[in-house]
């Protein structure tokens, strides 16, 4: 299992997304890092998910990402996660 960065209410997470509707219950917050020509490709396969997660680059020189998650999309945001490995070179950062 991925160690998540932090857990806190969905509603702090999420001020850059107000066009969607809120998440309700609390969410884990996941720091990856990528290659930073993949951060775009990382995006839009967790984008085609829609309510999976939400990401937001915090270094885009280091190819440093910050991936909020609702509890209930966890398990399912683990396996996609998963599945990206196979292609995509990233590691979970504390």
């Amino acid at each position: 299992m991925i160690e998540s960065a932090g857990e806190k209410s969905c509603e702090q997470a999420s001020s850059r997304w107000d066009r969607l509707p809120p998440w309700e219950g609390k969410c884990r917050t996941y720091r990856l890092k990528t290659q930073r020509e993949r951060i775009g490709y990382v995006n839009a396969v967790f984008e085609s998910y829609e309510w999976i997660a939400r990401l937001r680059s915090e270094d885009v020189q280091c190819g440093v990402l910050a991936i909020v998650v609702p509890e209930e999309w966890d398990e399912t945001f683990q396996a996609v996660v998963r599945a990206l490995a196979s292609e995509v070179e990233m590691e979970f950062l504390s």
